[in-house]
């Protein structure tokens, strides 16, 4: 699970682009208060957790 995860947030913060994500929300004619929030999470604090999240899960990480 942490493995598709970590590709998601490749997917959509790197290939993708967020702001494909952001523009569908905003379609309905939601407002998308926090872009530059999701940007930093998708792009960097998600997959930084999702990996630490695998590598503690396997065992090759034994801090924390």
């Amino acid at each position: 699970m942490p493995v598709v995860a970590i590709g998601t947030c490749i997917l959509i913060g790197w290939i993708v682009k967020p702001k494909l994500i952001i523009d569908e929300v905003e379609k309905s004619g939601c407002k998308f208060s926090r872009r530059s929030l999701y940007i930093v999470m998708i792009r960097y604090v998600a997959p930084a957790l999702l990996v630490i999240l695998l590598l503690k899960s396997i065992g090759v990480l034994n801090i924390i």
